[in-house]
């Protein structure tokens, strides 16, 4: 599958990499120079240091022959040029995060098939994180990759682990009322919410490992 991504922060760097493992064809599209350049080092994906809004940059990475666009920037203004640029080109199937509360039927109305509310996912995750609700799928990247909300519970194996491991890429943790990007020297306390990448065939040993059940 040829998935192009445009936005190389710590999220857009772990997805490039999951998907790249998974033997996908990844372009990951970043303006920021050494981002890129750390991308570049780490990932089996073409990395190209350019504006994601451009149509020649998207071009170069492969945009006539995508399977799927995903928008990730922190900016939502980028995000919806890309979704428009996408939706032009009759990409399959667009992924967008929206990281502003009222933007979303901005993206909705351009007909892009799967939203990411960031400010949504923490009134949910806060709510989730008081009744250890299971899994919510956010987004289905690919046919066997996912982004799913899980729970943190007492009976986790994971608890007091840092945040690396071999079955999921841990993208973000709502805890404390705050969302936080994890680096190499965070650890899982009990009752974080998980926002995670994760292949479909992994799901039963996934939801053990954090949720116990």
């Amino acid at each position: 599958m040829k998935i192009i991504l445009v936005g190389g922060g710590e999220i857009g760097k772990r997805l490039t990499n999951l998907l790249a493992s998974e033997k996908n064809d990844v372009s990951l599209v970043e303006d920021d120079d050494q981002v890129a350049k750390d991308t570049a080092d780490q990932a089996d994906a073409l990395v190209i240091n350019g504006d994601g809004t451009d149509i020649s940059t998207l071009k170069d990475a492969g945009l006539e022959d995508a399977d799927v666009v995903v928008a990730a920037t922190n900016d939502d203004k980028v995000n919806l040029m890309v979704c428009q640029i996408a939706k032009s080109n009759n990409i399959k199937r667009i992924v967008a995060r929206v990281n502003m509360s009222g933007n979303e039927e901005l993206f909705t109305k351009l007909g892009v098939h799967h939203i990411i509310p960031m400010v949504g996912l923490a009134v949910t995750a806060m709510k989730r994180s008081l009744s250890y609700e299971e899994e919510r799928v956010i987004a289905q990247v690919s046919d066997n990759l996912k982004i799913v909300e899980l729970t943190v519970e007492p009976k986790s194996s994971i608890i007091g682990k840092c945040c690396s491991f071999q079955k999921f890429t841990i993208n973000s943790i709502y805890r404390n009322g705050e969302y936080i990007i994890p680096n190499h020297t965070a650890k899982v306390n009990k009752g974080d919410v998980l926002i995670i990448t994760l292949k479909a065939e992994d799901t039963k040993k996934v939801r053990k490992m954090i949720t116990g059940k």
